[in-house]
């Protein structure tokens, strides 16, 4: 489920950069259009599977619940890779070597944006791990086998880098008592 979801975010994502829009409004029609063509595939499926005819409406309750709690989780990845957009780029231009984010292919950027959407704002929920997997995943679905190597090394970096300690701006530093910033004895 959580697969689908990342590859349906994924894909609206793609179109919100494409229209140059971050209205949800799109997201939500592209959403829709997801559902319809779900339960279209549901039904053919169900039509080629001759004994599903008995257990029909405990499978439709089944897909149907499925279906919302994929399309909800594929809006929540979406709503909060666009919300947090810029800071996400931020992240990911830290972690490239000799690339800029413009140069990379809109899906590129986009996988990269919902992976670490993921590792920063929900850590608790899914190890980077799970994170990364899925984005190589998806990057061997949509791209091509080469961009998953650069996906892993930005993604791991990123992930390096968020472990590092985090020195706090607010705390004053040590004071540091050397011979010369000391004060003579009078």
């Amino acid at each position: 489920m959580r697969h689908k979801a990342r590859e349906i975010a994924l894909q609206g994502l793609y179109q919100l950069e494409i229209h140059k829009t971050t209205e949800l409004n799109l997201i939500d029609a592209f959403l829709a259009r997801t559902r319809q063509d779900e339960w279209e595939h549901f039904r053919s499926r169900l039509k080629e599977d001759k004994s599903a005819t008995e257990q029909m409406d405990a499978k439709h309750q089944e897909f149907g619940k499925k279906l919302q709690e994929t399309l909800e989780f594929a809006r929540n990845l979406i709503q909060g890779a666009s919300l947090h957009r810029k800071k996400l780029d931020r992240v990911i231009k830290h972690n490239l070597e000799s690339w800029k984010l413009g140069r990379l292919s809109v899906l590129t950027r986009n996988v990269l944006r919902l992976a670490v959407y993921e590792m920063l704002f929900q850590a608790n929920e899914v190890p980077h791990r799970v994170v990364i997997n899925e984005a190589l995943e998806l990057t061997d679905s949509f791209i091509d086998e080469k961009t998953k190597s650069f996906v892993n090394s930005v993604l791991q970096k990123v992930y390096d880098r968020q472990r590092q300690p985090q020195v706090d701006s607010t705390q004053t530093p040590p004071i540091e008592t050397t011979l010369e910033s000391a004060e003579p004895n009078s």
